[in-house]
């Protein structure tokens, strides 16, 4: 007989026992190492309390597509780094082969207007559409991912995305611009009963600045207005009108002409005549 734990076992049975808790000690110590250089590993790529926007069913779809060179699947948790792209990300998996593999963090597109180009993660411009939508500026948006521990996006970044997104917008706005004036026109035509081929219609007009005058001061940088159609009430023609231009004014002042590029400036009047 011998005593294993306080017990009076067989010899046999407390060899055999003594073995097993070798066995699974040795086991435990190989899972703490690994884990632990994978803790080191994941610590050197992701910040400790760091979120992430992703797509699941894209990455999932991409790592099941499996490694571009032996085609075996690839597991998140072998990624060696990344590659931050606004608020998407490319992480570089490794392969048990020895391969590199790029996986993205959702939907790409890329610029049509260029011929070759880097891909353009569609959550960047998303933001873009968000900002217009909402009205927050580059500050603001940061500020707000800053509070979900979401890593920001760059100023440039931003200002690239609207300036793609605001040629979608604009062509959107033009299509119900023309479909808002074609139900005026066969409103008005119900109306008044009468064939002719210039048919009347009524329009309201009204405009606004950007700055609040004081009733004393108008120094608005720019101003809208817009034409109100009277039978559907719906906005049939609007126009933006503005003084200021950043990259005028920024080489205006170094006493230089500045190179072509999309200008808003359309007017050099008073602020006053934005609405006339």
């Amino acid at each position: 007989m011998a005593r294993f734990k306080g017990r009076f076992v067989r010899q046999q049975e407390k060899d055999r026992r003594v073995q097993l808790s070798e066995l699974v000690s040795d086991r435990n110590v190989a899972d703490h190492t690994k884990n632990t250089e994978a803790t080191d590993t994941y610590q050197s790529i992701w910040l400790p309390g760091e979120r992430r926007i992703f797509e699941p069913y894209q990455v999932s779809k991409d790592l099941k597509a499996g490694c571009t060179d032996c085609g075996s699947t690839l597991h998140i948790t072998d990624i060696v780094t990344k590659t931050n792209c606004g608020l998407g990300f490319i992480m570089y998996i490794l392969c048990e082969c020895g391969s590199m593999n790029a996986i993205k963090s959702g939907k790409v597109h890329h610029d049509a207007a260029k011929f070759k180009t880097r891909p353009i993660f569609d959550i960047n411009s998303k933001a873009a559409i968000a900002m217009y939508d909402t009205g927050l500026g580059e500050h603001k948006t940061n500020r707000f991912l800053a509070d979900l521990n979401i890593p920001g996006i760059s100023a440039s970044s931003l200002a690239k995305r609207e300036k793609e997104v605001s040629r979608s917008i604009k062509k959107v706005t033009d299509e119900s611009l023309d479909r808002s004036l074609e139900e005026e026109k066969n409103a008005s035509f119900s109306s008044t009963n009468e064939e002719t081929e210039n048919i009347p219609i009524k329009i309201k007009y009204d405009m606004g600045w950007q700055k609040r005058g004081s009733g004393r001061k108008y120094d608005s940088m720019s101003g809208v207005g817009v034409a109100i159609g009277n039978e559907t009430g719906k906005v049939l023609e609007r126009e933006i009108r503005s003084k200021n231009c950043r990259t005028c004014s920024y080489w205006e002042g170094k006493g230089t002409e500045a190179a072509h590029h999309d200008c808003p400036r359309n007017w050099y009047g008073t602020s006053k005549g934005h609405g006339t």
